[in-house]
């Protein structure tokens, strides 16, 4: 790497004594700082600690202007180096930037920069080829939607160091995140794959064989033998999953000393077919330098299927509904909600809304913060709704409150409370869609389609095709197949507990009579 002569003779005379990181002048210090996070690349968390109490303390007492231009200048040093240096580049230039928002402000410190249009470009292009690079890493069956999860993704750094302390200070271990639907646990597993590359399994609700445990080890014995390349020969796929972790353990422990992180997401999601072992059969000990890092929803200790030894395994469960997590929590939807106003196509669409409201950005990201609950998909569903024009006659008060409240008022606003034919006739609907969830054909991965389910009601394709494009956002389709299926557990929660309630329970009595009837005319 070509750092400047002089800094290179101080980095290898005096390292970062803080005699001479003081003797510098303001431009230099900031300089300093920079070349030697990249230089110790092996001490990031020192690097990160002095830059932190750098910047916190204002001993830099530097201009938003000022710190854009050096970044032109110290582009200027790294920019043109192998994609390798621009990365680190790239996230030395990611961290300090969040550290000056945080100091001083919300502007990007490479607003009005002087730093040149194409170098820019240069930048982004080379983070979205390692960020391809990384993807194809990862089975065909789960890359998009690794993809798509990371798409928007930003903070969770707090949970992101836990996991780094754990996998550093012990030998071995489970590292469990628990979390309500809507916080994230997908995009976090999906963002941790792209930030350290491992194996992986994404669990699915919409597919739930009826052999997971054997669809589970097929994936994690793929994907073992290619990272262990042409010395994967120790291998044998026809072992149990707890023999093959054993033999990579082995194989590690001899050659490589490296730790194996395997990342498995919606552990709830899991369809149980044995109930004395655990779940996907995963090992009660963990060998030597083997991690495994879940995430699912809340659960009864009666339902956790897990059993861990822990006299010879570490397990930890990080509960992310815990209150001590919450001022993360807000700082990070804050974050995205800035991102947003400043990033997002639609962004002039949100903006001019909350004008129209008589607020200001700033109050904006403070209120739906307050309101979100701290829960992403909340966020989500509100501003793609807002942008829509859906809440173009709601004030800002009027917004639902967390995300079964955001449920019950799109219901209402879909005339679902209007008790007449045609809402009747969209409860059946949704109700014959849940059972079909519910059913064998979905459990052989069989997804229901427009002409099957206007079959069973006795309407209009186009009719099912519309009513559906009502609840767009609840339902994952595909518009060549035609077929459609929930998005989220927990919109089938919210459906399901409709179909309990009396005011309902005769349009869910109605929809299981009209499966009955078609399944009986069928066969």
């Amino acid at each position: 790497m070509n750092f400047p002569k002089d800094f290179l003779e101080k980095i290898i005379d005096e390292k970062i004594g803080e005699k001479y990181i003081n003797s510098l002048k303001k431009k230099e210090k900031v300089k300093f700082i920079f070349c030697y996070k990249l230089e110790d690349e092996n001490n990031h968390e020192k690097n990160d600690d002095v830059l932190a109490d750098e910047i916190d303390s204002n001993h830099f007492n530097i201009s938003q202007g000022h710190y854009r231009r050096l970044w032109g200048e110290i582009y200027q040093l790294f920019g043109y180096t192998d994609p390798k240096d621009r990365k680190k580049f790239y996230n030395l230039k990611k961290y300090l930037s969040q550290r000056l928002k945080n100091w001083q402000g919300t502007k990007s410190p490479f607003q009005n920069s002087d730093v040149k249009t194409n170098e820019k470009k240069h930048i982004i292009r080379a983070t979205r080829e390692s960020r391809e690079k990384v993807l194809t890493k990862i089975p065909e069956k789960f890359r998009n939607k690794v993809r798509v999860k990371t798409k928007k993704f930003v903070g969770r750094d707090f949970l992101f160091n836990e996991i780094k302390n754990f996998i550093e200070n012990n030998d071995n271990g489970y590292f469990h995140i628990i979390a309500e639907p809507g916080m994230g646990k997908t995009a976090i597993a999906s963002q941790y794959l792209l930030q350290c590359p491992s194996i992986c399994y994404f669990n699915s609700y919409n597919e739930n064989p009826d052999n997971p445990e054997e669809i589970f080890k097929k994936s994690i014995s793929q994907q073992l033998k290619a990272y262990f390349k042409d010395e994967s020969d120790f291998l044998d796929s026809t072992n149990g999953i707890d023999i093959l972790l054993f033999r990579a353990s082995e194989y590690l422990l001899k050659n490589q000393d490296k730790k194996l992180v395997i990342v498995i997401d919606a552990l709830d999601e899991v369809k149980i077919t044995n109930r004395t072992h655990n779940l996907l059969n995963l090992p009660s000990i963990l060998p030597p330098n083997i991690f495994i890092i879940t995430t699912r929803r809340p659960f009864e200790i009666s339902s956790k299927r897990l059993t861990i030894d822990s006299n010879a395994t570490r397990c930890i469960e990080i509960d992310l509904k815990n209150s001590k997590y919450d001022k993360y929590h807000e700082l990070d939807i804050k974050k995205y909600l800035k991102w947003v106003l400043e990033k997002e196509k639609d962004s002039k669409i949100l903006k001019k809304w909350i004008k129209d409201q008589g607020k200001n950005n700033d109050y904006f990201v403070e209120y739906l913060t307050e309101k979100s609950q701290y829960n992403f998909m909340y966020i989500e569903y509100v501003l793609k709704e807002i942008i829509m024009g859906k809440f173009s006659e709601f004030t800002l008060n009027e917004l639902p409150e967390g995300l079964e409240a955001y449920y019950e008022n799109h219901w209402e606003r879909m005339g679902m409370n209007n008790y007449d034919e045609y809402s009747e006739l969209k409860s059946i609907i949704l109700f014959v869609i849940l059972h079909l969830h519910q059913s064998e054909m979905c459990e052989r991965g069989l997804l229901p389609t427009y002409s099957f389910v206007s079959d069973i009601v006795d309407v209009e394709p186009l009719k099912i095709k519309s009513i559906i494009r009502e609840w767009f956002q609840f339902f994952d389709t595909n518009q060549v197949e035609e077929t459609f299926n929930f998005y989220h557990l927990s919109f089938i929660d919210f459906i399901r507990e409709k179909s309990h309630k009396n005011l309902y329970a005769k349009y869910d009595q109605e929809a299981r009579r009209r499966i009955d009837q078609y399944s009986s005319e069928l066969f």
